[in-house]
């Protein structure tokens, strides 16, 4: 004889009936639940078998808040229940929904609030209004953290203006040098926001060079033995850091944790500085007094006498060659085919690397074991470069709008006045820098996509003065 079932019903009509059909055509008891009489899905939770003890609850009868009551009719053989819309699928935290959707499956929460949309829910969110949930990892969310996308578990805030030191650039005017945190610094490198320096730890010649990944004050993040024991010159190509070192002649490719992913020899025997141009690496080497053009094999594809006497720091600035002389104490500014276009005295006597950062020029000066911040801004108003070096081979607005043609300035002015003194302007400074020379190779092989950017920076040109006149 069917079983009959008794029980509240909250539930849609439809939804009750569609139940009670499927509870009557099946019977109940002992060896049969809910699960296997409806649809996957459809109700959440599981019927029990039938309680031995028909007048009393059973824990084995019973999910928490899955199940609104429990009955048991004193004269039938089966158990009667509401079924209070919980699911056949496994719900670990019994909060009525499954755990396979469920944005916090060990946690109840009925509800599925989710404010950040980050598909966990809030009750085990650590971060509810924050989607990327810490994404620098220093303890603070995003939207309570003074510098969400570096690192700063004290949230340092020198000038208490809401903006953590460590990406608060308005912090390092007037703070021009800081002490290495090795002894003796050598060569530089920028990775768009860590400086990275090769140096010692000890005075000792026997032991290794470290290089290390510092921010702009100076204060370690990581470090690590280089690949010999005197680690020149530093460059970082977007991926990898390039150090070459005097002792094995050799230049090394590493990842950022410090393994040797290649080497080749060095083209002379005393390389100093490297830079890294988008394409090319460029080596300094003392003893030749020449700076070498190499492809990332080590294949010499130029080379010319550098400006000085005793060439170490090289860095590159998105069209010229800065490079840093220890027995001129200065620091030149030239083309890439050599030509002397500025110079300057150096912060220190011995300049050893170099490193531009889209906006600054950063030193590591050896023997007083400083690295400086120089602002090279009133050096870098002319973009263009020797006749006999073709100009439109080395700035890409000169190359579409010819060397001559006015915009430049208002170009150059809107880089200096508007791009640098943002975090997202710098940023395009530095990827406009990196695949420069990649867009003059495109300009150059395309005429069509050259006049097309010719036209447009004809019309934008003039959009970008009337900003500046705004003010």
């Amino acid at each position: 004889m069917t079983n009959v079932i008794v029980g509240k019903m909250k539930k849609s009509h439809s939804k009750t009936l569609l139940i009670a059909f499927v509870l009557i055509l099946f019977p109940m008891c002992r060896d049969t639940t809910l699960a296997d009489v409806l649809p996957q899905g459809y109700c959440r939770g599981i019927i029990p078998e039938c309680n031995d003890n028909k007048t009393k609850e059973s824990t084995e009868c019973f999910r928490s808040g899955c199940y609104d009551e429990y009955y048991c009719g004193e004269n039938d053989d089966s158990c009667n229940r509401e079924c209070a819309d919980c699911c056949l699928q496994e719900d670990s935290d019994g909060d009525c929904n499954p755990d396979k959707g469920d944005n916090c499956p060990d946690t109840p929460n009925i509800n599925q609030s989710d404010r950040d949309a980050d598909e966990i829910g809030d009750v085990c969110d650590n971060c509810t209004n924050d989607s990327n949930n810490d994404a620098d990892e220093d303890g603070f969310c995003a939207n309570a953290d003074n510098c969400p996308d570096i690192a700063n578990p004290d949230q340092k805030d020198s000038d208490g203006n809401g903006v953590g030191d460590v990406c608060d650039n308005s912090d390092i005017v007037g703070k021009d040098s800081f002490d290495s945190p090795g002894i003796y610094p050598q060569g530089l490198a920028f990775d768009g926001t860590y400086l990275w320096y090769t140096g010692t730890k000890r005075k000792r010649v026997s032991y290794k060079g470290k290089i290390y990944k510092i921010d702009i004050y100076g204060n370690v993040i990581d470090s690590f033995d280089t690949p010999s024991y005197s680690p020149e010159g530093l460059a970082y190509d977007g991926t990898y850091l390039w150090c070459a070192d005097g002792r094995t002649e050799k230049i090394y490719k590493l990842d950022t944790y410090g393994n040797v992913i290649d080497s080749f020899d060095s083209p002379g025997s005393s390389p100093r500085g490297l830079a890294f141009d988008g394409t090319y690496l460029w080596c300094a080497d003392e003893r030749t007094a020449k700076i070498y053009k190499l492809d990332t094999y080590g294949k010499v594809i130029d080379s010319f006498d550098s400006p000085g006497y005793s060439p170490y720091g090289l860095a590159f600035d998105g069209t010229c060659l800065w490079c840093a002389d220890e027995r001129t104490a200065k620091i030149y500014k030239f083309d890439i085919c050599g030509n002397v276009i500025d110079s300057f005295d150096s912060p220190g006597y011995s300049p050893y690397g170099l490193a531009f950062d889209g906006i600054y020029l950063w030193c590591a000066e050896h023997y007083s074991s400083k690295i400086y911040r120089i602002d090279i801004s009133s050096y870098m108003d002319n973009c263009t470069v020797s006749d006999n070096c073709n100009v439109s081979d080395n700035c890409t607005f000169s190359f579409v709008l010819g060397p001559d043609d006015p915009g430049l300035n208002t170009l150059r002015q809107f880089r200096d006045e508007v791009l640098a003194r943002n975090k997202a302007g710098r940023v395009f400074i530095g990827l406009y820098s990196k695949y420069e020379s990649k867009m003059i190779k495109i300009l150059r092989n395309s005429p069509a996509i050259r006049k097309t950017s010719k036209n447009i920076l004809e019309r934008v040109i003039p959009v970008i003065e009337k900003l500046l006149d705004s003010g």
